[in-house]
């Protein structure tokens, strides 16, 4: 859960909506979208669970699946979560 408040704190706190990582990484850098895509699914393979997220996500609309594939993508990796967490929310 902590991922999603990341995505909100990209888009402001102030603000009912939120972003997705990649957006905000996007955004904030020169990562292509095609990057960071490579970078959650790498790490959804390496779980051994992109297929299992790949399919619970695929009725959500395009903004959510994609909120969602990266919060299932770093649930394994706390140490980045919480470094995206200093960098991301600090108001």
């Amino acid at each position: 859960e902590l991922v999603h408040v990341v995505q909100d704190c990209l888009d402001g706190l102030s603000t009912p909506a939120s972003i997705s990582l990649s957006e905000g990484l996007r955004r904030a850098g020169n990562l292509t979208e095609r990057q960071l895509n490579g970078f959650f699914l790498q790490h959804l393979s390496s779980q051994g669970n992109l297929q299992h997220v790949v399919a619970t996500t695929a009725p959500l609309p395009q903004d959510s699946r994609q909120r969602e594939i990266e919060a299932y993508a770093l649930q394994a990796d706390p140490a980045l979560v919480q470094h995206l967490l200093r960098e991301s929310c600090q108001q």
